[in-house]
């Protein structure tokens, strides 16, 4: 028994050491900080339901279903419940929104061979044992504060927060950028933790509840030359876990020409992921990794113009109806993305919209499950339409092709059936009959017959290769919402697609603004 409790307490510091990455800063004053600013950071913890686990196989995924996890055979040798801070946020609104990572929220089950040693962990037998990480709370989190008050004597900050992981970026980012790391939270219910607890909730946050908060900056206006001086607040984890930790350094610009990514020489570790990046008292970034080279560390920020689309989904997904808070998230300015100095960074040149489609007759209607096909407006209708359908007969002869000859279905009927069952194809309300029959006749071609046969595919390359007409349709959700990208200062149309007819074409400007919605879009059958 002795030896189990040596493995598990000494496994808990090796995980302290893993999440915080010591480096060694030291609480100061700052010129570039408030004792607002600093008391609008917080510390962000969470619950892990901690395993000990014998004869689990190498490479076994744990999973947990119905909140039971499967340990792929393996035996529990011990269990505890242990709580630890993993990471920091900043409050940017007065009712209890925060920027953070995703990495810092994010509910990944994490699996451990080895001690901070680089030792393969045994059991007091000598035999090996892997220790598994599962967050007992998943989609929430703890908070810790501090009041501006206790900022200015030093004292320290206490957990009092429970708030719920809204949205992350790993599953809202345009393409596969790596750099987009980010998450909003939302402050819920009163919490409390006493001594060596596990923390508890206290009830929900009461409606004159009132947070201090960050002041949202241009990320793009540092003055390098002149006014270089920048500051990180954060929770780096180490000696007592109750200290904020603020640091000085000098802005060293920005990653590459094609990432926006903010460089800065203040020291942060592994702790500081989520918290504050400052420029005279403004936030504008979140710290989120740093790098090494030849013995210099350079400390990384997203710019908080990174959060337009997190913002935009989160405004969509959770209405004011549900949660009228959401108003408050913060606004991101046009003209701060205008002069970020990247070329590449594919938020700058997409405007993010938010919309729910409703009938114009009846805005209780939602359109759930319409398409949407989304094209500039220049391009002749008649033209997008065509091409809709073409998309449309594509999609029919390509899974009718892989039904027919990767997966042997050889009876039309069956293969008529599962077409019908597609979503995109249901939006057109197709006639069996008239389906079966392009089935039989398109499925023998190859793909270059096909496209000759149907229709002249080249008269829309240059179009498709301008990225100003949309070639792939974008799929609204049960509730009719949906996220759209365009790119900015450009006038759209696009054309509804809703249970077996076309709706109106709907003309929309995104006037260079950052249009963070939703906006509700009443469409009516043509």
């Amino acid at each position: 028994m002795k030896s189990k409790r040596f493995l598990i307490s000494g496994f808990i510091m090796f995980i302290i050491i893993a999440f915080t990455t010591p480096v060694f800063t030291q609480q100061q004053n700052s010129n570039w900080v408030s004792a607002e600013t600093v008391a609008s950071v917080v510390a962000i913890g969470k619950i892990f339901n901690v395993y000990v686990v014998k004869n689990m196989p190498d490479g076994h995924e744990v999973t947990v279903n119905f909140g039971i996890p499967n340990f792929g055979g393996g035996t529990v040798v011990n269990k505890v419940n242990y709580f630890t801070n993993i990471g920091s946020g900043v409050l940017v609104s007065a009712d209890g929104w925060i920027f953070t990572n995703w990495h810092v929220s994010d509910d990944s089950i994490t699996v451990y061979d080895k001690d901070q040693y680089g030792q393969f962990l045994v059991d007091g037998s000598g035999n090996r044992v892997k220790q598994v990480f599962i967050p007992a709370h998943p989609g929430f989190v703890w908070i810790s504060t501090t009041t501006p008050e206790e900022a200015k004597t030093g004292r320290a900050f206490s957990l009092r927060y429970l708030a719920e992981t809204v949205v992350t970026n790993n599953y809202i980012s345009p393409g596969k950028y790596w750099g987009y790391d980010m998450a909003i939270c939302k402050i819920i219910k009163y919490a409390e933790k006493i001594g060596n607890e596990l923390p508890s909730e206290k009830g929900a946050i009461s409606p004159d509840e009132k947070f201090v908060c960050s002041a949202i900056g241009n990320p793009f206006i540092i003055d390098r030359i002149n006014e270089p001086g920048v500051a990180s607040i954060g929770f780096p984890g180490i000696g007592p876990q109750e200290m904020q930790s603020i640091t000085r350094g000098d802005f060293m610009g920005y990653e590459s020409s094609n990432e926006s990514v903010l460089n800065h020489s203040c020291r942060i570790a592994g702790g500081n992921s989520g918290g504050g990046f400052y420029y005279k008292d403004k936030l504008v970034g979140i710290n989120t990794w740093s790098t090494q080279d030849r013995g210099n560390t350079t400390s990384k920020a997203q710019p908080v113009t990174f959060f337009i689309n997190p913002i935009a989904y989160c405004k969509l997904m959770i209405g004011e109806q549900k949660s009228p808070a959401i108003k408050n998230l913060p606004e991101i300015e046009t003209d701060w993305v205008k002069q970020d100095p990247s070329e590449k960074d594919p938020y700058k040149n997409q405007v993010y919209l938010g919309m729910e489609l409703v009938s114009a007759a009846n805005q209780n209607r939602k359109l759930e499950y319409s398409v949407i096909f989304f094209y500039k407006d220049d391009i002749d209708a008649k033209k997008a339409e065509e091409f809709i359908m073409f998309n449309l007969q594509y999609i029919i002869w390509d899974w009718s092709r892989i039904l027919y000859y990767q997966y042997g279905i050889t009876d039309d009927a069956s293969i008529t059936q599962i077409l019908l069952g597609i979503q995109y194809i249901q939006m057109f309300g197709l006639d069996p009959k008239e389906l079966l029959n392009f089935v039989k006749n398109v499925r023998p071609l190859n793909e270059d017959q096909f496209r000759n046969t149907y229709i002249d595919y080249t008269g829309y390359i240059d179009i498709i290769k301008s990225g100003e007409f949309f070639a792939e349709l974008y799929s609204a959700d049960n509730l009719g919402k949906i996220m759209v990208y365009a790119q900015p200062d450009k006038k759209y149309k696009f054309t509804v697609l809703y249970k077996g007819f076309q709706e109106q074409e709907f003309e929309y400007s995104t006037n260079g603004n950052l249009i963070q919605g939703p906006f509700v879009v009443k469409v009516n059958p043509r």
